[in-house]
Order: C-alpha cells, then structure tokens, then sequence
C-alpha cells in the first residue's frame, strides 16, 4: 500500500507514473504501459519555442490540455482511495482559516527594486543577443530570475551594501510577526491529559527556500538572521526563536517539537525541505507566513499541512503570504492557485470534466514569456499552439518586465508578428 498527501504535486502527467506502480496490469491490458500510448490517449500537445542552457531556442512539445478526463479518472480510482481536505472535517476537528483563504501582503517596491529590475532586463538581453553557448561563469537565465526573486525579498541579498528598506516585504513580514506574538502571548494551551501548560504563547512558522542561513557566506546577508536579530531587538527573547537546519537528527527535531509546543519556542523558521513534511508542532500555531514563492503547489499544501492539522488547539487560525509588487511573486502565487485548483479537479472524481488544460505547462510558459520577450521563429520552425497573444503596452512591459500578467479584459488578442526583439510599442489593430 501506498500513501501520500500530495500525490500529484505540479501536473496530471504524473498519474501515469502512479499508475505504472499500482495500475500496470491496467495500463497493459489497453495497451497504454508505454508512456507514448498512454499521452496520445489522455493529452493533447502543443509545440513552444524555450530557451536552452545553451542560449538558443529549440522546440519543445508539452501537454496542453488533458482529454478523456472520466476514462482516466475511472482507472485512477480503481485502485486508489482519495480522501480531499474537506471530506476529513466531518471526522476530526482542523482549525478554520480566520479570512477563509491565505492572506496576501504586497510591499511597494522601491526606487531602489526598480532600478535593479532595469539591470536584470540588461542582463536578459546581454544573454538573448550572445550569439555563442554560454561559458563556466557566463551569466545564465536561471541566475536572472533567482536574483529577481531575492531580490524580491531584500536588496541586500543580491547587493550587501544596499541600505534597509523599511517597507520591503522582509520587513512587512517581520513587523507581522512581532504584532502577532504580542497579541498571543496571554494564550494558554493543555497537554493531552488536560493539564495546563506552564507557558503561555502561540507560536508562529515562518517559510522560505531563499536567503536561507547558509547562503550569507555566498550572498552576504542572510533573511533568516535578520527576521531573528529584528525580532530580538523588537523584545522577543532570543530562545524563542529557532532555526529548522540547525536540528538534523530525529531525537534533536523531537526535543525541539517538544519545545515548541509546551511554549518555550515561538518562531520556527525554515524551508520547504527542511519543515514541509515531518513536523508535528501544530498545537500552539496561531500563524503560518511564507516569505517567498515555491515553485510547486505540493509544496504550498506541505507547508500549510503544518498548521491546518489535528490538534492544533485554534478555533481559527491566519497564513500570510508576502509579495513585492511588480516581481514575480504575484504570477507565481497566481499560476501555484490555478495549477492546485486544476490538481483538485482531477482528484475529485467529477466525471462531468472531459477536458482539463494542464496549468502546470502553461504556468511555465507564463513564467519564461514574463522574463524574456519571445524570439523570432528560426527558420521552418513553426509552432503547433493555439493559444491567443496579447497586446502588451511597450511601457506597461517594460515596468513589469519581471512579472507582467495579462489582463484579457483589458489586454486585446493580438495576431501579427510573433518577435518582440527591437519592439518599440503597438496600436490595437
């Protein structure tokens, strides 16, 4: 038997790998056990132009859209039993969210945020117009949108000697944080037994996979210390406050579990990795914040499974998310939503849905045109998508280089050129 929460975490394309363990005899009796077979039966392609290590372009065929939805879901629940979030509430008590849904904070961004996106759209086009492969030490798209998304978080985690920005979202974040263990700190909580803990307190989870303790040598600054040294400085007593890589053994992680639920650590600040599954340290936790964006919506389900899990002892309960306006913290948080929403629907059992559009492909897609502007189709190379473009104003693309979405409302279909390169703004036909 297997078990999993999460058992399909980016795209429906991964229930054939499900299947293959538990369903082969299944598969071969249709003679879908080749994955090839298998793809033409439940997926439509679409062929894009993406952008290589190399620094070249080269077409890429991904799924686009799933059909014969109820076929597959018919042989997907012959041997699995799926149990969806809501259906457990019936059966045991899981604290509300208090606003319904995950709370999005959004910084400004600066003067300063703006000025460094100019030098992230330099960098892009230094790497588009490299007219060779790139070399140990060349810059790389890859790096471009890492540091966008550090620098999302905090200048100084791409340039050390940037000054403290007040109103970032590391800071919004920390100055939730505080207020949060300041109104929670007359909180009592019980043992199992019924008695009384000595303590008072709520505790809190804070996640990030960047501006981790270990990237300071290599960054010069580090988020996690700075949410530790603020919090400090603002009253909150340095043993309340824990970082999750530095417990690597069980019988450590246990002792600090332990910890955290009689009350003597509040803050438990960590990563996806290392505090996304395995952590039973639910029955103080008032609040849950993610600084930043993971890239897959399992990891967003594991995270939030922290602190919406039984015996936690809220009624009610809060999860922040922080994004930087104009970065793309804001598409990523969009494109995570919809790719769960898509993951939910095809667990559910509707057989009512014949056709599913795979948003984990498009979501990609999204991500790589909010970053790079499209290139000119080489020679006899033709793309199979079709999927409409869109209008982008030549200012409205070049201010959110790093994270513009389109407005379909707003934004009209657009049906000449495909090449931006050299693209000085268009009228609406």
């Amino acid at each position: 038997m297997l078990a999993s929460g999460t058992p399909i975490t980016n795209t429906l394309g991964e229930m054939f790998s499900v299947q293959r363990y538990l369903g082969h005899a299944a598969l071969l009796d249709r003679g879908l056990h080749e994955f090839d077979a298998w793809a033409s039966t439940f997926g439509d392609v679409s062929t894009e132009l993406e952008l290589q290590p190399s620094g070249r372009y080269k077409p890429v065929t991904r799924f686009a859209t799933f059909v014969n939805v109820p076929e597959l879901i018919a042989m997907f629940r012959s041997f699995a039993d799926v149990v969806m979030p809501e259906d457990l509430r019936q059966y045991v008590k899981v604290p509300a969210i208090s606003t319904g849904k995950r709370q999005i904070l959004t910084a400004k961004p600066t003067p300063a945020f703006k000025r460094y996106q100019a030098l992230l759209d330099a960098r892009i086009k230094a790497i588009e117009t490299r007219d060779r492969p790139p070399e140990p030490g060349d810059d790389i798209l890859l790096s471009v949108i890492t540091d966008g998304r550090h620098a999302a978080i905090d200048l100084r985690l791409v340039d050390p000697d940037c000054d403290n920005e007040p109103n970032n979202k590391l800071n919004l974040l920390v100055g939730n944080a505080f207020r949060i263990w300041k109104e929670t700190s007359d909180n009592n909580y019980v043992r199992a037994d019924g008695k009384p803990y000595e303590l008072p307190g709520a505790a809190q989870m804070i996640f990030s996979d960047l501006g981790t303790i270990s990237v300071e040598k290599t960054r010069g600054f580090s988020a996690y210390r700075w949410i530790k040294d603020e919090l400090v400085r603002m009253g909150v007593p340095a043993s309340e406050i824990a970082f999750m890589q530095d417990f690597r053994k069980s019988e450590a992680k246990q002792r600090l579990f332990g910890d955290v639920r009689a009350g003597k650590v509040r803050f438990l600040i960590g990563s996806s990795d290392t505090m996304g599954t395995g952590v039973n340290a639910q029955l103080r936790l008032k609040a849950l914040h993610h600084l930043d964006v993971p890239w897959l919506p399992s990891q967003i389900a594991q995270r939030e499974g922290r602190i919406e899990r039984q015996g936690n002892q809220h009624d009610a309960i809060d999860i922040f998310a922080y994004a930087t306006e104009g970065s793309l913290d804001a598409s990523m948080w969009q494109n995570n939503e919809r790719k769960a929403r898509f993951i939910a629907a095809a667990l559910s059992g509707d057989m009512s849905i014949r056709r599913l559009e795979d948003l984990a492909a498009a979501a990609e897609l999204n991500l790589r045109r909010s970053s790079v502007p499209a290139p000119r189709l080489p020679p006899g190379v033709a793309t199979t998508s079709t999927k409409p473009r869109f209008l982008i104003p030549s200012d409205e693309y070049r201010i959110s280089r790093f994270g513009f979405v389109v407005d379909e409302t707003r934004h009209p279909v657009y049906s000449g050129p495909s090449s931006f390169i050299g693209w000085q703004g268009r009228t609406s036909p």
